[in-house]
């Protein structure tokens, strides 16, 4: 019969990297092309999300999900999903895996929105 130190020992180690992980800092960015060719912006948030963790924004009916992933070169692999709630259904609108360094932006559009990120190492701010 194993002893439960084994258990908590274990549990432990299986939970070290999500305490362990990194925060990404996504600065992000969402517009629209106007009527007249210009963008108008609908949202600038900046989200702190662990690495392999999902940070969400919602614009009204349109929902952004963003999952980076610090890699071992240090770049970041980032998966972008926008869905869109039309009552009860939600529909895929995109799907984006993408993976860029550092500092870097990346973009992403579907029909008139634009998502801009910019992935960067979150800093402690005391």
């Amino acid at each position: 019969m194993k002893s439960p130190i084994y258990a908590i020992i274990l549990s432990f180690i299986i939970s070290a990297p999500a305490w362990a992980a990194p925060q990404i800092l996504l600065e992000a960015e969402i517009s629209k092309k106007n009527a007249k060719g210009g963008e108008e912006l609908l949202s600038q948030p900046s989200l702190v999300a662990l690495s392999g963790t999902t940070a969400s924004i919602q614009i009204g009916k349109h929902k952004y999900l963003l999952t980076p992933t610090l890699l071992a070169d240090g770049q970041v692999e980032i998966q972008a999903h926008l869905t869109e709630q039309d009552g009860e259904k939600v529909h895929t609108l995109s799907k984006v895996r993408t993976i860029v360094d550092l500092d870097k932006e990346f973009q992403v559009s579907v029909g008139q929105q634009t998502l801009t990120v910019k992935p960067s190492l979150a800093t402690n701010r005391d």
